[in-house]
């Protein structure tokens, strides 16, 4: 059976905060959340064999409100970390197990957008690893995504840009690390959550519990849970999916599916492009095209070294 340590990578609005709920609520495992370990402080203080190194290291991560969050226990840290290997995925894992074992679990995790960018590196220092990638529909992610900000022109192009980069990065680290790699479609998810989750857990080789169905809150946040796992009340009073605020128009669902076809199609998602009018065309050419261009220009040189 696979012990190693679960990540949950992608998007924001993709459902990683559904799965790590689900899992947590397993008896074996707990994930924590956006603790960004291997984003802040991988490699960032040089080599922890040096003592004075490692206490830099660990007490800037101790002011972290994040890490801070999960109660880490410093002398505990200092006493164990010399006992293994001196390094950065020794001491990562070192604070998390020791959160596993104050909530009684035997298995830790961490959810933290695009965290795909560093499968590489967490599968060198944690070789039994495994990483769920969760993904959605770029067209109802970046709905959602959209209705939350003040501005919409360029941001659909900012935000199928961030789609694309971390789709690409799912289906190519799946194919490089099949058994430790897993994309997830949100929709999957959220329609059928008993027979995604038997593959999940057989993915990370762990048995269903029905446990995993019955954490506070999930029909609330859209996951379709079925009746016989619906035992508290907020799970039969509600389940409707966050409510989106504002439609795509035709000429920004366009620009979105023009560039990100390939993907799409790889991932099972069908285009629903509609005939554009004469009208639509000239406000696709003169206004949602260069826009959204600027913005996914304005990701690639920016947004994604901060992502």
């Amino acid at each position: 059976m696979r012990q190693g340590p679960i990540f949950i990578a992608g998007v924001s609005y993709s459902g990683k905060t559904q799965m790590r709920l689900i899992l947590s609520a397993h008896p074996n495992i707990i994930i924590t959340r956006r603790t960004y370990m291997w984003r802040k402080y991988y490699n960032k203080f040089g080599d922890l064999s040096d003592s004075e190194k490692f206490e830099r290291c660990l007490e800037t991560m101790l002011d972290s409100k994040h890490i801070q969050a999960i109660n880490p226990d410093p002398e505990r840290i200092r006493r164990e970390f010399w006992q293994g290997e001196p390094d950065y995925g020794h001491l990562f894992a070192l604070i998390h197990s020791h959160f596993a074992e104050q909530q009684g679990k035997t298995r830790w995790g961490d959810q933290q957008g695009t965290l795909e960018n560093d499968a590489a590196l967490i599968f060198s220092s944690e070789p039994e690893a495994a990483i769920l990638h969760m993904v959605r529909n770029p067209l109802n992610r970046v709905e959602e995504s959209v209705s939350t900000s003040r501005h919409r022109r360029g941001k659909i192009g900012w935000e199928t840009s961030f789609w694309q980069r971390s789709t690409r990065l799912a289906l190519r680290n799946q194919d490089e690390y099949p058994r430790r790699y897993l994309v997830v479609q949100c929709e999957r998810l959220f329609a059928e959550p008993e027979r995604t989750l038997r593959d999940v857990c057989l993915f990370l080789g762990e048995e269903f519990h029905p446990e995993m169905l019955e954490a506070e809150g999930l029909a609330e946040m859209g996951v379709h849970v079925p009746e016989k796992y619906a035992k508290r009340k907020q799970l039969t009073d509600g389940g409707k999916v966050r409510r989106v605020h504002i439609t795509l128009t035709n000429t920004e669902r366009t620009y979105i599916q023009a560039q990100v076809r390939h993907e799409m199609s790889t991932l099972g998602y069908s285009s629903t492009n509609k005939r554009l009018s004469f009208f639509d065309l000239l406000k696709y050419a003169l206004l949602d095209y260069p826009l959204n261009l600027a913005g996914s220009v304005l990701w690639k040189a920016w947004g994604s070294k901060v992502s």
